[in-house]
Parts: C-alpha cells; sequence; structure tokens
C-alpha cells in the first residue's frame, strides 16, 4: 500500500470511529429521553427557570480549571520526570490536544502527546507513555476515592426494595480498601518492579517500554508522589463542584453526599468506551441517581448535557486556535536549541 493510499485508510478509519462514537453517544441518549418521555417543552421550562448567572459561572470556572490546572499538574508530572518544559509550552500543548482528545474515540487523542513529547523533548517513548499513565492514575485514583468516600457517607447507599442499608463498618471498609489498593500501586514500588522484570523475560524490549511505563511510580520520592496524590484528589474535586452548581442553578434538591456518591458514578460512566466525551452514558447516570431524590428527569437531563458541555466539549473545543500550532510541531520532530541535550531521567 502506497504512503498516499495508506494516509487515506488512516484518515477513513478516525472518520469511521467519531462517526460511530457520536452514534453510540445519539442513541444513548435517545434511548434515555424516550424512556423518560422527555419533550422539548420541558427542557425550555427549566432552562428558563435557571439560574443563568450561576451556570455561566459554573462552565466558565470550570474550564478554566480544566486547562490551566490540568496543564500545571501535567508540566509538574513531567519536570518531575527531568523534562526541562515550562508552563506556556504545557498550556500550549494541553490547548492543541483538546479537540484531538475530543473527536479521537477511545482516547486516542491522548496518544498523541506521547508523540509530542518523543519528538520534542527527547523522551523515550515508554516514558513519556508513563508519564501519561501517571497522569490518567493520578485521575483515576481521585474519582475513585471520591466514589468511595461518598458511598461511605451515603447513609442509604444499600436501600433498595424491603433491604436494610449496608452496615457502615463495610461502606468503610471497602473506602479503606480502595486506599490501600492505591497505596500499593502508588507507594511499593516493587510490586511493578517484578512486573518489569517479568516483562524483561519476554522480551528485551517488552521490558524497557515496562520499565518506562512503570518510572513515575518507581523514580518519584514518596514525598514527591504523596504531593502529586492529593493533586490528582483535588483536581477531581471539578466534575463534583460542576454537578454540584448545576444542581443549585437548576434548584434541584441536593445535598453533599449524594453529590459526592452520585456525581462519582457519572463521574466513571464518562469513562465508557465509545463514547465521545462521555456523552450518552453521563447522562443516563445523572438521570438515575438522582431522581431517587425526587428531581424531575428533564431537568436532571439538562444537568448531565451541561456537565458532558462544561468538563469536556468546552474546555477542549477551546484549544481549536492551538490546533494547527501542535499539528506542526507534531509533523516537524527537529528540537529547538533548548532540546538539544539529551533527555536523561529525573532519577539519573
Amino acid at each position: 500500500m502506497s504512503d498516499g493510499a495508506s494516509k487515506r485508510w488512516s484518515l477513513a478509519r478516525r472518520l469511521l470511529g467519531l462517526t460511530a462514537s457520536v452514534a453510540f453517544s445519539a442513541m444513548v441518549l435517545v434511548l434515555l429521553w424516550r424512556w423518560h418521555g422527555l419533550g422539548f417543552d420541558q427542557l425550555l421550562h427549566e432552562w428558563r427557570a435557571a439560574d443563568k448567572t450561576l451556570l455561566l459561572i459554573v462552565v466558565v470556572g470550570s474550564a478554566a480549571f480544566h486547562i490551566f490546572v490540568g496543564a500545571h499538574k501535567q508540566g509538574l508530572i513531567l519536570r518531575s520526570m527531568g523534562v526541562d518544559i515550562r508552563f506556556g509550552e504545557m498550556l500550549r500543548v494541553r490547548l492543541g490536544t483538546g479537540p484531538l482528545r475530543l473527536m479521537l474515540p477511545l482516547s486516542a487523542g491522548e496518544y498523541v502527546q506521547i508523540v509530542y513529547f518523543w519528538g520534542h523533548r527527547r523522551m523515550p517513548l515508554g516514558h513519556a507513555s508513563g508519564a501519561l499513565v501517571f497522569d490518567r492514575g493520578l485521575n483515576l485514583l481521585g474519582a475513585t476515592f471520591w466514589l468511595a468516600l461518598g458511598f461511605a457517607v451515603l447513609p442509604d447507599v444499600a436501600r433498595t426494595a424491603g433491604a436494610a442499608p449496608r452496615a457502615p463498618l463495610l461502606r468503610w471498609g471497602l473506602f479503606v480498601g480502595v486506599l490501600v489498593l492505591y497505596a500499593l500501586i502508588f507507594f511499593v514500588p516493587r510490586v511493578l518492579a517484578l512486573g518489569v522484570r517479568l516483562a524483561r523475560r519476554i522480551h528485551r524490549k517488552v521490558g524497557d517500554l515496562a520499565e518506562g511505563l512503570a518510572a513515575p511510580f518507581v523514580e518519584f520520592s514518596v514525598g514527591r508522589k504523596l504531593l502529586l496524590v492529593v493533586y490528582g484528589i483535588v483536581f477531581q474535586l471539578r466534575p463534583l463542584l460542576v454537578c454540584l452548581g448545576l444542581l443549585a442553578a437548576y434548584h434541584l434538591p441536593h445535598q453533599a453526599e449524594h453529590v459526592m456518591a452520585y456525581g462519582s458514578i457519572a463521574v466513571f460512566a464518562g469513562y465508557t468506551p465509545g463514547a465521545m466525551a462521555g456523552m450518552g452514558p453521563r447522562e443516563v447516570a445523572v438521570v438515575q441517581t438522582f431522581s431517587r431524590l425526587g428531581a424531575p428527569a428533564d431537568a436532571l437531563f439538562s444537568v448531565g448535557l451541561l456537565m458532558t458541555f462544561a468538563q469536556n466539549v468546552l474546555p477542549m473545543m477551546l484549544g481549536v486556535p492551538w490546533l494547527i500550532w501542535f499539528v506542526r510541531r507534531l509533523r516537524r520532530r527537529e528540537p529547538t536549541e533548548s532540546e538539544e541535550r539529551p533527555w536523561t531521567s529525573a532519577a539519573k
């Protein structure tokens, strides 16, 4: 296959993936719409009654937090790995990859950052991948932390028809279990070092890749990892605050423990593979969980859509002006003057 045909086929596959992602999200939203018998008149009525000032604050604040705090967190990880990168460049990279992360399915847009740092910061592919895995691991840890804590403090979390709620000891036991699991992953490097040795037995290149993936977990000091873990937990407060603000703007019943538990369920629903920006599964989670508090489905449907817009769509689309800059830099792999020295691990 010629280079031209290969590029056309690659583009066709991406367009097909994007179409399938949009179709999947649309199908889930249509099913949710029909299941609850929603109507445009209801949605318009709820929109008119909503606090527009609070909605604006929530949406703008979420976008700013995603862009600026997210860039700082990722830059902090890279600098801890010995990468000489300034906040301005990290900010442009985060903005420039935003539209790609929104449009490419299955988080494929995330991996162009690996190629960027490999080509422009001379990071080995394994270490560049490890930086991304560590960053996403922090996000997952933070989301899991708030989910487990929310279920621990939610008094009626296990109450079903005729069933008694779970004992507080069991619910707090699950929360402690989550903390222990992540402590083993982040603070016991021997566990990952064993995995690296097993990978190296398979093949040297496989071992090198595994070593790069595990590098942040193994090489960072306990203090540095603890700082980043706390950062990840704080960073994952954003979707919960967005959920809280939207519920308040629509004058819907809510309590902190419900937002913590049900909002975290919506966060994990947004991780569903194949859904564009988590749209569809996130709205289902919001409607199905918060409706237990007596909130109307049409208002909750609006809250779910605005969560997707505030958390994902708007922050990523704001990066469109930087997309061309990023694509050009991605295609031009020559290092700049500040990048001419070889990359070295922070631990070496």
